[in-house]
């Protein structure tokens, strides 16, 4: 049974509501998806707009739609970035600074998550977009068999974008919310990767109000409308 109906008598717990249990008891250095929807924007816009970022794109966790995002991770081309490192601790009223270096900083954002900016440039930036992204289990199954990654950081050829850099390994793009070290790279080389859910595939409602409550429409009148 879940952990916490042992603690917890008559409570019946699903998966789902043990992680956001779980959640509310773990620190806030982790935010959950629909959280993290709301705060990743502000901070791109942050970066282009305060920090003079020409790009910022989020990556990480949230760029693969983890259910929980351990840290929130953004790609930059900023041409100064000891500028934007300073600015951005202003985000928010003030976010700490853990680390910095010449191309990546590491921050603490006030309500305790973690937030990781790294800096590129226009020919590497679809390379620095996939490194940045990972899973660390994709980008290791990559290299175990024999998708060199680590070898398109040593030439001059161009790696504008994912597209390239995945075919430049022989592999058609493999979407983000995919890469996580399952099978995604044999169904990517065998020209088998499925189709991922969008809004234009989903069809149904998952909460109405009728006139049976508050709701302005009969339980006739919503059916119809559905049918």
């Amino acid at each position: 049974p879940p952990l916490f109906a042992r603690y917890i008598p008559g409570m019946q717990f699903g998966a789902h509501m043990e992680r956001h249990v779980r959640h509310g008891l773990t620190p806030a250095t982790e935010i959950l998806l629909y959280d993290a929807h709301r705060v990743v924007p502000r901070i791109e816009e942050f970066l282009r707009a305060k920090c003079k970022a020409e790009r910022a794109e989020a990556a990480g966790d949230y760029r693969r739609r983890a259910d929980v995002i351990r840290e929130l991770s953004f790609v930059v081309e900023a041409h100064n970035f000891e500028r934007l490192v300073k600015t951005f601790q202003s985000f928010g009223g003030r976010t700490g600074l853990m680390r910095a270096d010449q191309a990546s900083a590491n921050f603490q954002l006030p309500s305790g998550v973690n937030v990781q900016v790294v800096n590129t440039s226009t020919r590497l930036w679809g390379l620095s977009l996939l490194l940045a992204t990972g899973s660390e289990a994709h980008l290791r199954k990559l290299m175990a068999m024999g998708y060199d990654v680590a070898a398109l950081t040593n030439g001059k050829t161009s790696c504008r974008t994912e597209d390239i850099v995945y075919q430049k390994l022989g592999l058609p793009l493999i979407p983000a919310e995919l890469r996580e070290g399952h099978d995604e790279i044999e169904r990517a080389a065998a020209a088998r990767l499925p189709d991922l859910v969008s809004g234009a595939d989903i069809r149904g409602e998952l909460h109405a109000h009728t006139t049976s409550s508050d709701g302005v429409h009969t339980i006739e009148q919503m059916a119809a409308a559905a049918k």
